[in-house]
């Protein structure tokens, strides 16, 4: 990994986000992180094409229970009163659920969201406020990246510049004085 695909990696882009609130039916304008709401978008336009299958389930023998499209998934619901969609994930995969929540919680309006250790600063502090009542999010201990925000990925990304900068002009003044 170079320092350029460090500090890209780091610098996490923003991109607009609009959800329905499901309690007051009003529109919520917001941002999400990019590179994992461009996931949770292209599994719902995947979800979405008729005849696609998605595999939900972890074991060999449901895959047939739980390889849907989304068109399966309405009607299992309609079928199966009572019951909640529950979305689950685990570091980048619990940042994706987590937006694939915003975006279908208008449509589930039951819908909850368990994310293990998702990435932190996914999407702006009103979408956050918003996702409250779907989405759970578990941290162990001192997980790191649960904690970042866009600020501290900022901030972060501007100290290892600075460093980077200190470094080769340091290197560059030693070699030029030998």
């Amino acid at each position: 990994m170079s320092m350029t695909d460090a500090i890209l990696d780091v610098e996490a882009g923003a991109e607009p986000l609009s959800v329905r609130d499901p309690k007051t039916g009003m529109m919520v304008n917001g941002y999400g992180h990019s590179g994992m709401l461009k996931v949770a978008r292209n599994l719902l336009r995947e979800l979405e094409q008729e005849g696609n299958t998605i595999h939900f389930g972890f074991f060999e023998f449901v895959r047939d229970e739980f390889c849907f499209g989304i068109v399966h998934l309405q009607k299992i619901m309609e079928q199966q009163q009572g019951y909640t969609l529950m979305l689950c994930g685990h570091s980048m995969g619990a940042g994706s659920c987590a937006l694939l929540a915003l975006l279908l919680v208008e449509q589930y309006p039951t819908l909850k969201c368990i994310a293990y250790s998702p990435p932190g600063g996914l999407v702006s502090e009103n979408l956050a406020e918003l996702s409250k009542p779907f989405v759970v999010s578990i941290l162990l201990d001192l997980d790191m990246v649960g904690r970042l925000s866009l600020e501290n990925m900022a901030a972060f990304r501007n100290r290892l510049l600075h460093t980077v900068d200190t470094v080769r002009t340091s290197t560059i003044s030693s070699f030029v004085r030998n």
